[in-house]
């Protein structure tokens, strides 16, 4: 068997290294994981939604959309059971509609309506991507597309259990006012992850070991061997 060349040894560390370096990294991603489920366990409430706290609304358009989001066929219905929203006018004894549908029902039914779409919530607070409208839409509680709808005075809840497809949440005024000005507040029904989040970190933590050492291994000096020096009788 021919001896192992120092450019052969050279590979194997190299390649040693860099399935360590990704067995790391793999290790960072799998520790996000778990302790976001520890994380999320910890603020699950008695009725088991993970809710946020109420975040203060104020525009100038007749409704308040979310970015539409997709929800898969694959979408684990085991880890988030339903989701809760509700509403309440900032707006003294103003009756508010909050409703949950389709993207193209919602396009339709908001199509030349003046409306604000939430673009990202930030530490400043929101911000929206504004599009102009001239018509005034039909009261929003009169529309049957919607999955889920809840519309009255104080505060209004919906929960709607995930189905596929293209969704959009809209917040608006009972009779389709402009200037919608809300506390909203959402919360994501959970099972209890307790388990799964620590079995998650656990698992991380040996994935990042075990590429640690193989990292190690490979930057580590390597001993030189120096031949014995013969012995002139």
């Amino acid at each position: 068997m021919p001896p192992t060349t120092h450019t052969q040894r050279s590979r194997s560390r190299f390649a040693g290294i860099a399935v360590g370096v990704a067995m790391m990294l793999a290790a960072v991603a799998v520790l996000a994981v778990g302790g976001g489920a520890l994380w999320a366990d910890s603020h699950r409430g008695h009725d088991g939604y993970v809710s946020t706290g109420n975040h203060e609304f104020d525009t100038a358009g007749r409704a308040l959309t979310s970015p539409s989001f997709q929800i898969g066929s694959a979408t684990p219905d085991w880890l988030i059971h339903r989701v809760r929203l509700s509403a309440t006018s900032t707006a003294a004894g103003r009756p508010v509609f909050v409703g949950i549908a389709r993207t193209r029902d919602v396009n339709r039914y908001l199509a030349n309506v003046s409306r604000s779409q939430l673009r990202d919530f930030g530490w400043d607070g929101p911000s929206y991507s504004n599009r102009p409208g001239s018509r005034t839409p039909a009261r929003p509680a009169t529309q049957h597309f919607w999955a889920a709808t809840a519309s009255g005075r104080g505060t209004q809840t919906v929960s709607w259990k995930l189905k596929p497809g293209h969704w959009d949440v809209v917040v608006m005024n009972a009779d389709a006012s402009s200037g919608v000005d809300t506390s909203v507040k959402l919360g994501v029904h959970t099972p209890p992850l307790l388990v799964p989040g620590l079995a998650l970190v656990a698992f991380g933590l040996l994935i990042g070991a075990g590429g640690f050492a193989l990292v190690y291994r490979g930057t580590r000096p390597v001993e030189t061997v120096v031949p014995p020096v013969p012995v002139v009788a």
